[in-house]
């Protein structure tokens, strides 16, 4: 009995009753809601605008300390860099220096002057439309990386005057890529700072719709921004592809078109005029069909002669005349082994 009764667990520690919340009222509970919901704004808005006062001052930077004496460094007698390579890699950041210092002047007034009823949302709607200069400067990013590090490989005096640059304490140890590559997050930044202002602000709020409006369009240009960026990557891409050949290309070389296969040697050109038989190309697209040949004119280089646009080109047909100035086409589809005839008419 000793020993079971040693055994036993010792009796439960009596627990102190918690102090019940007070009953909120529906009003209060509205109340303290919003209240809280502003200390959050004003967080955010906050970062807003001390982001936006850090992306101007390293515009600032990157323009006074690495594109200026660049500039002038291409003027003089034996220069390491040029005007060109300077456009290349700087490209607009000047033109968005001018529009973000514009657009953080409307903000610090609203910021400064900061209650629970303040509007920042009109302000965005206001510089909206200027941000979609940032279009062609995006578009041009990729080749401004490429020029960078042609000119930085290919000049010693150029990487070092970049790198000594880099190390002044103004810089914070930034390199230029690194300023380079601030504009192309900046209005991501904008679409997710917008989408935080919202969450914390209430719908009867002065500036709930202005808000609701300018992210909806700092999305539209995002969308657009990355949409441009792809169609000019795109391309780029493409006339990597066809660039060298010789010829009017402008209806070949259009966003949405990519290369699907070239097949060389499958056709034969066949000039009557000229008595003389050359091997022809064929080049796929998702949505044409381009024709060309070898020219020794233009140091053996590809001549464009035709495009067979999708609209041209059914399925089910086995026969395509193609009637130009000084071409006819004959191609049957289906029949690879077969070659297309090219004369020239009399």
């Amino acid at each position: 009995a000793a020993a079971a009764a040693a055994a036993a667990p010792p009796p439960p520690i009596p627990q102190k009753p918690k102090p019940q919340q007070p009953q909120l009222t529906p009003e209060e509970a509205i109340m303290l809601d919003k209240a809280r919901k502003q200390v959050k704004r004003t967080l955010i808005v906050e970062e807003l605008l001390a982001t936006e006062e850090n992306y101007v001052q390293m515009l600032d930077i990157c323009i006074k300390k690495f594109k200026q004496p660049l500039e002038n460094a291409a003027k003089l007698q034996n220069p390491f860099v040029t005007l060109e390579e300077v456009s290349a890699i700087f490209s607009l950041i000047e033109t968005l220096y001018s529009i973000n210092s514009m657009f953080l002047n409307l903000l610090k007034p609203r910021v400064k002057a900061w209650s629970s009823t303040q509007k920042i949302g009109d302000k965005f709607l206001e510089a909206a439309d200027q941000f979609k200069s940032y279009s062609e400067y995006v578009n041009n990013f990729n080749a401004s990386q490429v020029t960078l590090r042609t000119c930085c490989n290919k000049q010693p005096q150029f990487r070092n005057f970049i790198n000594q640059v880099s190390r002044l304490p103004i810089c914070n140890h930034q390199d230029l890529p690194g300023f380079l590559i601030l504009p192309v997050q900046r209005l991501p930044r904008y679409s997710m700072l917008l989408e935080a202002i919202i969450k914390n602000t209430w719908p009867e709020h002065p500036d709930y719709q202005n808000l609701k409006q300018a992210h909806e369009k700092i999305e539209e240009i995002n969308k657009f921004l990355n949409e441009s960026k792809r169609q000019h990557e795109q391309i780029q891409l493409l006339m990597s592809k066809v660039g060298h050949v010789v010829g009017d290309l402008g209806n070949v070389i259009v966003p949405k078109r990519t290369l699907e296969a070239k097949y060389a040697g499958q056709i034969k050109i066949k000039q009557t005029l000229l008595k003389k038989t050359n091997n022809g190309f064929l080049t796929i697209f998702n949505d044409a069909i381009m024709i060309t040949r070898w020219t020794e004119k233009e140091g053996e280089k590809l001549q464009f002669l035709a495009l067979l646009e999708e609209s041209e080109l059914t399925k089910n047909a086995e026969e395509l005349d193609l009637k130009l100035a000084k071409v006819r086409l004959s191609f049957v589809f289906g029949k690879p082994a077969e070659f297309a005839k090219f004369q020239v008419p009399k």
